[in-house]
């Protein structure tokens, strides 16, 4: 059984970082930070307003809820990231992003082991989203798999209702759409701190 996440509440409405430089693992400890937050807000990625918008109460969920939805969150986000930075720079946001979430965890008490579990919740999570995003041209039509994946891992049941599952799809890209305002403004702020990586030969 996994430690459930607590989140405390926000104290603004809106998705922010403190402007600064940033290194990229750096950035995406404050992108999670501020996602975070955003998430126990009146923004669109408040949990609240997700859960009404697929007809769902707390009390019908898995206790993880919130942080399947937390790594919901992260998945838009990384499609923000990826898009919008070389591919290197990319992964070390995306690495930072993921190891704020684990540091969360250990602040909120979550042992080693469970910390590792978490790994491997969001590891399969980020693989079954990925496979369920291939082939998906954001210029055709909304990645509808993801949020009905999504939808079936907060639920427990695989349905075919069309209102949760676009909503949850929304959602996810409400994710996307706030990180990408985060990375238009503060990606240009980044120091990379050492040299891309060498191309092989």
């Amino acid at each position: 059984m996994f430690e459930v996440i607590p989140f405390p509440p926000a104290h603004h409405n809106t998705v922010t970082v403190n402007k600064k430089q940033f290194t990229p693992d750096a950035l995406g400890a404050s992108l999670y930070e501020a996602l975070r937050a955003a998430m126990t807000s009146a923004s669109v990625l408040s949990i609240e307003r997700l859960l009404a918008s697929i007809g769902k109460m707390p009390a019908d969920l898995d206790e993880q809820y919130v942080g399947d939805i937390m790594i919901a969150v992260m998945f838009g986000a990384t499609l923000s990231i990826e898009r919008s930075t070389e591919q290197w720079i990319g992964e070390r946001i995306v690495a930072g992003m993921q190891n704020e979430f684990f540091r969360h965890l250990e602040e909120q008490g979550a042992t080693p082991h469970q910390v590792a579990e978490w790994r491997d919740v969001l590891a399969n999570r980020f693989q079954e989203y990925r496979a369920c995003a291939a082939g998906y041209d954001e210029g055709l039509e909304p990645p509808w798999k993801v949020g009905r994946q999504l939808y079936w891992l907060l639920t427990g049941t695989v349905e075919y209702l069309a209102l949760p599952i676009k909503n949850s799809t929304l959602f996810v890209l409400a994710a996307r759409d706030q990180a990408q305002l985060l990375m238009n403004e503060y990606g240009p702020h980044i120091i990379s701190g050492v040299a891309a990586p060498l191309a092989k030969h």
